[in-house]
């Protein structure tokens, strides 16, 4: 597994930061307008799921499964798609009873939340995956850079492996994991290209995610 998804994320890595903000401004600001509702669900719906399809292929025995420990996340894949395409046919359903049939004109009438195509949320989608491939491809290393006496060790004193990952693998590999992250994040704020090109050319920012606010001509006496 490990030889082909760090290649993927790593070839993210390589994208042009001038071809995501491109990306975001044209395809995906447009995409998420569409969707709005459906993006909200999977926020809720994905992780929910994912966890309770993890707790419950804990009861099944492993004398049952066609799965061993290495590739148990085979069925997690179509999981993934079956509660992607379960938030698409429920997204319609919700938007008709709760928020009389369009939820984004239900915020910004109702709720009085102005909503403009390029905004803060298309940023934050595009600028995951600038970072993001930093931060894994790093915390990747540091992980599988633990010693493995340490973790032959925990074992063999009788340790779960996932008493052995939280105990002993990452406080190992916490400093690595933390400077990860400021690296990611440092990147995120030098990304100017994208934020430029997905909100629109603006100057001021918002608290409001759906807002790109004022633009920088308009600031101007």
């Amino acid at each position: 597994m490990r030889r082909y998804v760090k290649p993927t994320i790593e070839i993210m890595e390589a994208l042009p930061t001038v071809i995501l903000g491109f990306l975001a401004g044209l395809w995906m600001a447009p995409f998420v307008e569409k969707h709005l509702m459906f993006l909200f669900l999977m926020l809720f719906v994905m992780p929910t799921g994912i966890l309770l399809f993890g707790f419950m292929s804990r009861k099944f025995p492993a004398k049952n499964t066609t799965f061993s420990l290495s590739n148990r996340f085979i069925p997690v894949i179509p999981m993934l798609f079956i509660l992607a395409g379960f938030c698409q046919v429920l997204a319609d359903p919700i938007q008709q009873v709760l928020f009389n049939g369009d939820f984004r004109q239900y915020i910004t009438q109702e709720w009085g939340i102005n909503y403009n195509q390029r905004n803060a949320l298309v940023v934050g989608f595009a600028m995951g995956f600038a970072v993001i491939p930093t931060i894994f491809s790093i915390t990747e290393d540091a992980i599988y850079s633990v010693p493995k006496h340490l973790v032959n060790g925990s074992l063999a004193m009788g340790a779960s492996p996932w008493q052995t990952l939280v105990g002993v693998v990452l406080p190992t590999a916490s400093p690595a994991i933390f400077s990860a992250v400021m690296i990611g994040l440092g990147r995120a704020v030098g990304e100017t290209m994208i934020v430029l090109m997905a909100t629109g050319n603006t100057a001021v920012m918002d608290f409001n995610i759906f807002e790109a606010c004022v633009p920088y001509r308009q600031t101007l006496p």
